[in-house]
């Protein structure tokens, strides 16, 4: 049905301008100049409500309006709230007129609400109307793309129930706030970071063998490149554990990445070109990284000579123990009582570098003891002469042993560098940096086949065999010196008083005393 109002003086909500009607019908007189008579119905209650406004500016600016009812239901209610400048109501149940939302809600309804948008602007007018059946609430949700400034009547909360910034004013009538909205600068800076970079290097005869693993953040898609060595022929790339058929361009590949954390893998090969001097590949990681590391997987079948790189790396100290020994030999060798020089000396130490430092002073003190045994005989009791020369032959027993494990370790063994440092082993060198500019580190390392190691040692054995041959007189020579062992001295046997001698016994004087007692 439709219906058509003609009213002088009043106004009339509720009626469209088609005829149709809402649920409540609103009559208002319209008050002239110098009429004192009072309104129609001023002796009863009228409805009274509550119009909460929040603004929620993100990317798109929105507003959502909620009138509810603060008096008792059981009588319509129509109201023409108005709306911001700039907002624009969206929901179909609501109509707009005049810059004014015309709200109607029939005898049972308490509340409603529809949404709008609002046109972004550098400032938000807010002003609580007077002479309005109605108080306002205002809650201001902003984005973190936006700064707001508010000015006015104070905010009566500030944050949330989840601790955000939210704040909310209930002013009087009349009463006002403005908000000054502001777009931050963007400041330049990066939107990917390489949290972590690790470059897996294993080196071979034919080709080396490279795997390098990114943990890495990205702040926005898009495309990152990274360089391999010259001459690398990329095998595998894999992002997030998921191969992706990505090529390479000269040196480039470019990795695609999402907005978030991901792994990104890349896998190659490249031909081996100096097996004695290993050289970290060359990788652009295309930028800043944090916690670089490095790791040279070297084959069994080499020998570790030296190792250069960061700081934090491996140690090869060997080369400490070559000097310990070299200042060793150099003064064992002015010992007088060894045949032995410094020459002797110092093989005899460079083959000793590969047992333990205590067995190599027991053999050491053999030899000095010895030498100082062919000095002079001890003179002491026959006991202790034969200990201490049964001490010497369980001394050079232990001695042979020593040299038998090191001739062992030599032959057969793994050559032992004394390599540590940054969880770095004999084959398994490892260098890592807290930060780098995207190149990541080269480090060196020398090596060579392992049987250059054993040819070395076999010469070794060979020398000592030879030396211990000749100095096996020299040695027995010296154990024996005063004798190789001292028997203990019979004592002397008494001889019988020879045929016609006369010996006179004297008694002692205790028994004569006691004689002459008795004659008395």
């Amino acid at each position: 049905s439709r219906v058509k109002v003609q009213a002088d003086g009043w106004e009339v909500q509720g009626v469209h301008r088609d005829g149709r009607v809402d649920a409540a019908i609103g009559l208002t007189r319209m008050k002239k100049e110098g009429d004192t008579t009072p309104a129609l119905g001023a002796a009863a209650l009228p409805p009274f409500l509550s119009v909460e406004r929040t603004l929620y500016l993100g990317l798109t600016w929105e507003v959502f309006t909620r009138v509810k009812r603060l008096t008792p239901t059981g009588a319509p209610v129509v109201a023409a709230i108005p709306l911001l400048s700039g907002e624009s109501v969206t929901s179909a149940q609501v109509r707009t007129e005049k810059g004014k939302a015309l709200v109607t809600l029939d005898a049972r309804s308490e509340e409603l609400s529809w949404s709008s948008t609002l046109e972004p602007s550098t400032q938000i007018q807010l002003t609580a109307p007077q002479g309005v059946p109605w108080v306002e609430t205002w809650i201001l949700d902003a984005g973190p793309i936006w700064h707001c400034e508010p000015q006015g009547i104070a905010v009566v909360h500030h944050q949330d129930e989840d601790g955000r910034w939210r704040p909310e004013w209930r002013p009087w009538p009349g009463e006002t706030v403005t908000i000054a909205v502001t777009q931050p600068k963007h400041v330049p800076g990066q939107v990917l970071t390489i949290d972590t970079a690790k470059l897996d290097w294993t080196p071979g005869e034919r080709f080396h063998k490279g795997e390098l693993k990114l943990n890495l953040r990205s702040s926005q898609g898009g495309q990152h490149r990274l360089k391999l060595p010259e001459g690398a022929q990329l095998q595998v790339v894999r992002v997030n554990d998921r191969t992706l058929p990505i090529g390479q361009t000269g040196r480039e590949v470019i990795v695609p990445l999402a907005p978030g954390s991901q792994r990104v893998e890349l896998e190659w090969h490249q031909g081996a070109d100096s097996a004695v001097v290993l050289k970290g590949p060359e990788v652009h990681l295309g930028g800043a990284a944090v916690n670089a590391e490095v790791t040279f997987h070297l084959s069994t079948k080499r020998w570790v000579l030296f190792a250069w790189g960061p700081r934090m790396g491996p140690a090869v100290l060997f080369w400490s123990f070559v000097a310990v020994v070299f200042l060793a030999a150099l003064g064992l060798g002015r010992v007088p009582w060894t045949p032995l020089k410094f020459r002797h000396w110092l093989l005899l130490g460079l083959g000793l570098t590969q047992i333990h430092p205590l067995m190599a002073v027991i053999i050491v003190g053999f030899v000095l003891v010895l030498g100082r045994r062919g000095q002079a005989a001890p003179s002491t009791h026959w006991f202790f002469y034969d200990v201490l020369q049964l001490g010497l032959i369980l001394w050079a027993v232990v001695a042979a042993v020593g040299l038998y494990v090191a001739i062992h370790r030599g032959l057969l063994g793994i050559p032992d560098m004394q390599i540590t440092g940054n969880l770095s082993q004999d084959h398994l060198l490892h260098w890592t940096m807290d930060r780098i500019d995207g190149l990541m580190p080269q480090p060196f390392a020398v090596n060579l086949p392992k049987f250059v190691f054993h040819g070395a040692m076999l010469v070794w054995a060979l020398w000592l065999a030879v030396s211990l041959i000749r100095g096996l007189r020299w040695g027995w020579a010296s154990f024996g010196f005063g004798g190789l062992w001292m028997k203990p001295k019979p004592r002397p046997k008494e001889q019988p008083p020879a045929a016609g001698e006369e010996f006179i016994i004297e008694p002692p004087a205790a028994d004569s005393d006691r004689s002459r007692a008795s004659d008395r």
